[in-house]
């Protein structure tokens, strides 16, 4: 089956290894102009970037394909694209300069030309981040996902730095980013990270009041993460410990038992009105991802309730299976696939190795040779199946053949998984 494996992502990697071809068929955005591609084909969760990335891990392991060759390719067309618009794509992950850069480290070696290009994406990404907690700063006080999230805010910024851990003023940097949402803790308690409704860039409530999202992309689990990550390798702020204690048994507190007596946590929890408990049980807003981090939290804390928690969160979401439609890393098969193989490495159950073996094979048979990338992102909408050619690493093909090729990279995990926050 492995074989069947690399065949078709073989095959798919030469169609994408065509410029045009993509162009052709890709639908994660839009060409209204011709010969003027929008700022959003350069970035990580939507274009160039991502395929870039691909190629350069894909090198790794076909190294005689010459896919450094396509990801340098790639690389080169998302920073003319950025050049070209000649617009400030901001330091998100998803959609900005921190998501380029992680891309960059799948596509350099020990003998490329991108040591002066990353120093400069560095330098935007620290004096972005040097503005924002000055004393003056009014960054933070208008706290929504836009300004903390994975996504578009400080996590997935903190993610990408923590690459450069040893260059001092990078260090200095994430020091004071932390030390904010420490402090909103130690001030407010899990309030600190409510936000308002009329200020969230995500609900679609009219209702009035406050919220707190749970999730990965949106919510409060990468802070969780990034917490007992950078107090783990050294950076132990005052009330830090606590910090994550605080959220972690909070987090505890807001699992539920649905109707068939299986474990979940709501995506977000309202805290002055009447929410909905829906919750897709994927990797971005929903339980595989939230138990991730109280598996992580449980561990750092000596928690066991917290650790047998987190792993019942996860084996019931696998029985769940709500809303997994589609092969891909955000909405579908690719993130559980890497949840479970954390989890089979945090806990040594064969169970969750045994489950990335059946999920490969499931996507897998998502396949299907009329699609021009082979995978399509599948979303419900309304009760309507929507299919989409994606390239992206997020909710698109990229995502879906590194999944499939992951048997084959033998070490603990690829540097590229930590860009979501599943690589400890």
């Amino acid at each position: 089956m492995i074989l069947d494996y690399m065949n078709v992502v073989l095959d798919i990697l030469a169609k994408l290894s065509s410029y045009d071809y993509v162009i052709n068929n890709v639908e994660d955005f839009r060409i209204d102009t011709p010969n003027k591609l929008p700022i959003e084909s350069a970035c990580l969760f939507s274009g160039f970037s991502s395929l870039a990335l691909l190629f350069g891990e894909c090198d790794k392991i076909f190294t005689d394909k010459k896919f450094n060759l396509v990801a340098h390719m790639y690389m080169k067309k998302a920073i003319e694209v950025i050049n070209f618009n000649k617009l400030d794509p901001g330091v998100s992950l998803s959609m900005g300069i921190s998501g380029i850069a992680f891309a960059l480290q799948s596509v350099r070696t020990k003998t490329d030309s991108y040591s002066k290009l990353q120093s400069n994406l560095n330098s935007y990404i620290l004096s972005f981040c040097q503005n924002i907690t000055k004393e003056n700063s009014d960054f933070f006080d208008i706290f929504n996902e836009e300004k903390y999230d994975l996504m578009f805010g400080i996590c997935g910024v903190l993610n990408y730095m923590d690459l450069f851990l040893g260059n001092t003023s990078i260090k200095n940097a994430i020091k004071k980013l932390i030390s904010i949402f420490i402090s909103k803790i130690k001030i407010n308690g899990i309030q600190g990270y409510s936000v308002e409704l009329a200020n969230s860039i995500l609900s679609k409530t009219n209702k009035n009041g406050h919220y707190i999202n749970l999730g990965m992309s949106h919510g409060i689990s990468p802070i969780l993460i990034l917490l007992i990550r950078f107090y783990k390798q050294g950076i132990i702020l005052d009330f830090h410990k606590e910090t994550i204690s605080i959220i972690a048994n909070w987090l505890l507190e807001q699992s539920k038992y649905d109707a068939n007596n299986l474990l979940f946590w709501p995506g977000s929890v309202y805290l002055d009105c009447e929410q909905d408990d829906y919750t897709r049980d994927a990797w971005c807003y929903g339980t595989p991802g939230i138990s991730y981090s109280l598996l992580l939290a449980g561990k750092f804390l000596n928690e066991k309730k917290m650790i047998k928690t987190a792993i019942s969160g996860l084996e019931d979401s696998l029985k769940r299976k709500r809303a997994i439609l589609s092969p891909t890393f955000c909405h579908g098969w690719a993130g559980l696939y890497f949840l479970s193989k954390r989890f089979y490495f945090n806990t040594s159950k064969k169970y969750f190795k045994e489950v990335c073996k059946d999920i490969q094979d499931k996507i897998f048979n998502l396949y299907n040779v009329k699609y021009p990338f082979g995978f399509v992102n599948v979303e419900k909408v309304n009760g309507q199946v929507n299919r989409f050619n994606h390239i992206n690493l997020l909710s698109g093909v990229s995502g879906v053949l590194l999944t499939l090729v992951d048997d084959v990279n033998n070490s603990n995990y690829a540097k590229w998984e930590k860009i979501f926050l599943v690589d400890t």
